[in-house]
């Protein structure tokens, strides 16, 4: 970036199979700068994307098994912030159930198609008063399924962006790290805490330990300490680095029961095998449109190619999985069959193409937009 203009990103898809895609739902560009004579800003920058569904045809999770998490770990003086603003993304949302929390902030009805029908931009919103002053949290909630009234949704990005009042100054922030995350139980392990702050070693620094071990020490120049660390039960060890002026960091350490019996050492063999499934299929592509099909009138064929990946011959059938009313169990033809009938026997390491194609009477009860599965089942021959 070197200042204002026109940015272009290309994306190429590069595989040399035709039948291979990729899907992009939008491209952002986040530009942080800074401003000499602007506020003092910190950007919490959450990227992303989570897709879940509580659509029957698509998911059918439970708003609170499709909940989406976005933390934003660490401390915030509270009494410094001037504003706090947040900004969430949520493709093919576009639905009123879904709604958003901030802590203990609740409000739904936003994501509704805008800027576009399948991309949802929720712009600056305040949310100063519901800020916590460490590890604040937002989620994002799916609607109830009711049927197929439920929704699927693509949570991908999350900034909170808070400003400081004129003349406060942000605390920084201390980072901890351990020479290792896992201790022996019974087994005593000296471990090197390292504290640093935006890359920089903290001298002075205590770092304290808690949970199944204990002990304490503080920082040299170099921001390390030495701790003996002797677990008197397996669980979790916390350590935490703290030092006045600065912003508190935690680490989780895990306490293990030893792996071993029996007095003496024991001589290690290492093992390593590369294994393949006597069965493997794959199919080509993975998603079948089949446009806008007129009753009485077959679609379009399309091309499916399986490949045996395994070592012998597999015999593949065909299943279908539709909604209520749905068209594709009474109409998805494959090789001009229905597809109940579909049988293959494939080669070790070949492959097959079959045709598919959506053909229904002029009498059919049903019309709209619908979504299926079609599922291939292999065994060995």
């Amino acid at each position: 970036m070197t200042g204002s203009g026109t940015y272009t990103t290309v994306v190429t898809n590069t595989h040399s199979d035709n039948g291979n895609f990729v899907c992009f739902d939008g491209i952002a560009l986040l530009v942080v700068y800074e401003d000499s004579s602007g506020e003092e800003i910190e950007y919490w920058i959450n990227e992303g994307c989570d897709m879940v569904s509580t659509m029957s045809t698509s998911g059918g999770l439970t708003p609170e098994e499709a909940t989406v998490e976005i933390p934003f770990e660490g401390s915030i003086d509270l009494s410094s912030v001037d504003e706090a603003r947040l900004w969430t993304t949520v493709q093919s949302g576009g639905h009123v159930g879904i709604s958003l929390e901030f802590n203990e902030m609740n409000t739904s009805g936003i994501y509704d198609s805008t800027p576009y029908s399948d991309l949802d931009i929720d712009e600056a919103r305040s949310v100063e008063t519901y800020l916590l002053a460490e590890n604040n949290r937002a989620r994002i909630i799916p609607p109830l399924v009711t049927d197929n009234n439920g929704d699927y949704l693509a949570p991908s990005n999350a900034i909170l962006v808070i400003s400081y009042k004129d003349g406060a100054t942000v605390t920084p922030a201390l980072s901890l790290s351990a020479s290792t995350l896992n201790v022996t139980v019974g087994e005593e392990i000296d471990v090197t805490y390292t504290v640093t702050s935006d890359d920089s070693p903290v001298e002075g620094t205590l770092v304290n330990l808690s949970g199944c071990a204990t002990g304490s020490g503080t920082t040299d120049v170099n921001g390390t300490v030495v701790l003996e660390v002797n677990a008197s039960s397996k669980g979790a060890i916390t350590a935490e680095a703290s030092k006045d002026g600065y912003t508190r960091a935690k680490l989780t350490q895990q306490a293990v029961e030893s792996s071993s019996s029996g007095s003496g050492s024991p001589a290690t063999v290492s093992l390593e095998v590369n294994l393949i499934p006597a069965v493997s299929l794959t199919v080509s592509p993975n998603s079948l449109y089949f446009g806008t099909v007129s009753l009485g009138t077959p679609s379009e064929s399309l091309p499916l190619t399986l490949q045996n990946n395994g070592d012998t011959s597999m015999k593949v059938t065909a299943e279908v999985d539709d909604q209520e009313a749905g068209p594709f169990e009474t109409g998805l033809l494959l090789d001009n069959s229905i597809w109940s009938s579909y049988s293959k026997v494939i080669a070790a390491e070949s492959s097959v193409t079959s045709e598919a194609q959506l053909a229904l009477p002029a009498n059919y009860p049903s019309t709209g937009q619908f979504r299926g599965s079609l599922l291939f089942w292999a065994e060995a021959a």
